[in-house]
């Protein structure tokens, strides 16, 4: 009997830390309203939690959170000044093995100003609504970031261990780290400074220019449909392949010091040692220089 009442006790403690409720499924338990009128600044930071966005109405912001458990101390904690809005995750029980929590953000048109969201390893999903931003700033240690559209001054995409999944971006700068994480990228805009340890770039159609460089592994495959600033690819252990345009003018030079360099230009072009270089076209109006220490290049027109 002593050892019933003991394991009945040990159970109503186990419930008591997790906050668990009967229902597994979570719910609505918090909602939060801001007016945006004077904001310039609004960031959103989380941990385990998935945040997805959707679009919201007039100029107020409106963050819903959904819980397995209702409690106060479970609620986001806020701080807001004079013009900027901070929003984090509030705290867990004890025991959160079966406490989950997610996050749904209903962001205006009317807001146009600066967005900062981050999670350790939840999901950002802006896939059901339009960014239109002055900047953005999206990052997840092991969570994927998913982009429907974007069109912003200035936009980062950080990830460490989760993948990057965007429809079309376009901004005046563009930066995109990866550690291990794959990227793919359908439509690209802007002047791109892109790092990798890791992973794998793909971008289907790019417009614009700017700086790739694969530090360790994973592949490069970028297509360009127009190159209108410099551009500089480097992969240190994997291979480059870069579509560019037909009717591009350009100096070109190709660097590799194990593998293989392929142009559809051979005949503009000077072979020396491992490096492929020459004036491609009449009026040169760009630069291109690609480099790999253990890879393959290719260039396709």
């Amino acid at each position: 009997m002593k050892e019933k009442l003991f394991c009945i006790g040990m159970l109503s403690i186990v419930s008591l830390f997790t906050g668990c409720s009967s229902n597994s499924s979570c719910k609505m338990v918090n909602q939060m309203i801001f007016d945006l009128n004077s904001v310039t600044e609004i960031t959103i930071a989380y941990d385990e939690e998935d945040i997805s966005f959707y679009e919201g109405s007039n100029n107020e912001l409106r963050i819903e959170e959904y819980m397995t458990a209702d409690k106060k101390s479970y609620y986001a904690e806020v701080s807001e000044k004079k013009n900027s809005i901070h929003i984090s995750e509030g705290s867990k029980p004890f025991f959160s093995g079966d406490f989950e929590r997610y996050v749904k953000v209903y962001l205006p048109s009317e807001y146009n100003a600066s967005l900062n969201v981050s999670t350790t390893n939840g999901e950002i999903n802006f896939s059901d609504i339009f960014i239109q931003l002055e900047s953005l700033y999206a990052e997840s240690t092991s969570g994927k970031v998913i982009i429907n559209e974007v069109n912003t001054s200035d936009i980062r995409l950080i990830t460490t261990n989760g993948k990057i999944d965007c429809g079309n971006v376009a901004s005046d700068k563009i930066t995109v780290r990866s550690t291990n994480g794959n990227v793919h990228i359908q439509a690209l805009e802007g002047k791109v400074s892109y790092t990798s340890t890791g992973g794998s770039l793909t971008v289907e159609s790019a417009r614009g220019g700017g700086s790739y460089k694969a530090e360790n592994s994973g592949k490069l495959k970028v297509c360009y449909e127009e190159l209108s600033d410099d551009l500089y690819m480097f992969n240190k252990n994997d291979s480059i392949n870069l579509m560019l345009p037909e009717n591009l003018s350009f100096e070109f030079k190709a660097t590799t010091k194990n593998g293989s360099v392929s142009v559809p230009f051979n005949d503009e072009v000077s072979k020396k040692d491992r490096t492929t270089k020459g004036t491609i076209g009449s009026d040169p109006t760009v630069k291109i220089e690609l480099e790999s220490r253990n890879g393959n290049i290719k260039v396709e027109q």
